[in-house]
């Protein structure tokens, strides 16, 4: 994978790339933090294309750009402001599958199944012409084969968690 060491990296040893996620699968990831390469917990699925925009206060950014003190778009105690980014999340993904929801507005999203809505309920449980948020309808879902390497989700530092993704609210995978 893209910045991951070959022969794959063991935990302790020294990392550059920080939030850097490696491994042969997100059920056992090993992540680049602190400096050194960390055990990380079940992270699957991490969910979002690399080009999926992002709200930010300079405008839309692509998930796969952010870093970590990013500021990016979140509802916190019930406002919606600029935050930080806690943590970033990038898995390898072989096969993978995705939905693609194709919202009121014309904007479309690739994000896996398993990806939260703000409410915390996964992505596969939204149906064409439900709503994703209070916003946004989802006038057509369908999944899809992925076209990426790898899938991506951010954490904003909110009390949420939550971002703004091509402009409808949705949760995060990594605030689990």
């Amino acid at each position: 994978m893209a910045g991951c060491p070959n022969p794959p990296a063991q935990a302790g040893t020294d990392c550059q790339d920080a939030g850097l996620q490696c491994g042969t699968s997100c059920e056992l990831p090993i992540r680049c933090e602190g400096g050194v390469w960390q055990w990380g917990q079940e992270m699957c699925p991490i969910c979002a294309a690399p080009d999926t925009p992002i709200a930010t206060p300079s405008g839309e950014r692509a998930i796969a750009e952010l870093r970590v003190g990013d500021l990016v778009y979140s509802v916190d105690e019930g406002a919606i402001v600029a935050v930080p980014i806690a943590r970033i999340g990038s898995t390898p993904v072989v096969d993978h599958r995705v939905l693609r929801l194709v919202l009121d507005g014309g904007a479309v999203l690739e994000l896996s199944p398993g990806h939260p809505m703000a409410d915390g309920r996964p992505l596969s449980a939204l149906e064409a012409g439900g709503r994703l948020d209070e916003l946004h309808t989802a006038l057509a879902i369908e999944l899809v084969p992925y076209a990426y390497a790898r899938t991506y989700d951010i954490l904003p530092s909110s009390s949420t968690g939550s971002y703004f993704a091509a402009g409808a609210l949705i949760g995060s995978t990594l605030a689990r």
